[in-house]
């Protein structure tokens, strides 16, 4: 399963993309494209956690939450559309 804690997974989740345009070469493009849009997301994500981290309060560490939150439910429906072509063919 696919899931983020926090920036620092990010490269693990990557590859299990780069793993998945690889068996599915017809959507690989897609992929690719799914694959940096949630690069860019991660690094806001990175961002927020350096902020969290030089200021240490609650609201930071719910904005970290909820920006990983977002990331994670974008991943869930990448697995979910991946299971839907594997049922496909």
């Amino acid at each position: 399963m696919l899931k983020i804690e926090s920036s620092l997974d990010w490269s693990k989740v990557n590859t299990e993309l780069h793993r998945l345009g690889k068996l599915l070469p017809m959507f690989t493009h897609d992929i690719q494209k799914i694959s940096k849009h949630l690069s860019e997301e991660v690094k806001k994500l990175s961002q927020l956690e350096v902020d969290h981290r030089n200021r240490r309060s609650g609201r930071t560490e719910l904005i970290c939450k909820e920006q990983c939150d977002k990331i994670n439910q974008e991943l869930k429906k990448i697995e979910q559309y991946h299971l839907m072509t594997l049922l496909a063919k």
